[in-house]
């Protein structure tokens, strides 16, 4: 089955993005942080297809246990292996990406958290911050640009409409002035500020935290 989602969903969902800026940022090996904005249901499947199109490599995204309770999703889920993120106990899924950037793999992380069609960013959770000062892997911001909605019925009628999404990854940013240093609150909001202007220049919208 999954052989089969790769060739299908891969393609499809890739030929949403319109346009892209930075591919060469992204590595075709060793492990790799994504932190993008999210501005709707759709985002992460573009994003995954995209990929795993350019890369061919799987991105295991950070996701709440409560989006996959539709027909089919346990199939999905073992296909892109995700990190289900449970409310009550949160630092679990971070462990769990802890150890795919570990061994190797590609990540993604969205710091805001949740779905934002509006002009400003969100705030930005820490949890991406953390896993870059834990593991000094490559962090890499990207932009989204596209149909954005929080309602799961127009996400779906814009995606089967075809409207298109484009996406800008920027340079891999630097957090080696933060190595070495005691991961306190303090420290993971300087870094999480660092993220976040990162994607807002990216993807055209203001941080104001």
């Amino acid at each position: 089955m999954s052989k089969f989602l790769d060739k299908v969903l891969v393609p499809w969902t890739a030929s949403r993005v319109e346009r892209v800026e930075g591919n060469e940022y992204l590595p075709r090996v060793g492990p790799a942080l994504i932190v993008p904005n999210h501005i709707s249901y759709f985002d992460p499947i573009i994003l995954y297809g995209y990929l795993a199109k350019l890369t061919g490599r799987k991105t295991h995204f950070l996701s709440l246990t409560a989006y996959w309770k539709f027909p089919g999703a346990n199939t999905i889920a073992r296909w892109i292996q995700p990190a289900f993120l449970d409310k009550r106990r949160p630092a679990a899924a971070l462990d769990i990406m802890k150890r795919f950037l570990e061994r190797g793999e590609m990540c993604a992380i969205y710091p805001e958290g949740s779905r934002n069609p509006g002009p400003e960013l969100l705030k930005g959770k820490t949890g991406a911050a953390r896993l870059a000062l834990w593991t000094h892997v490559p962090v890499i911001p990207a932009g989204i640009i596209g149909p954005a909605t929080r309602s799961a019925t127009v996400a779906w009628k814009k995606f089967l409409l075809n409207e298109k999404f484009r996406i800008r990854f920027g340079k891999p940013l630097d957090f080696s002035p933060y190595h070495n240093q005691p991961i306190t609150k303090d420290l993971l909001y300087s870094a999480t500020r660092v993220i976040m202007k990162a994607v807002g220049s990216l993807c055209e919208k203001s941080y104001l935290f």
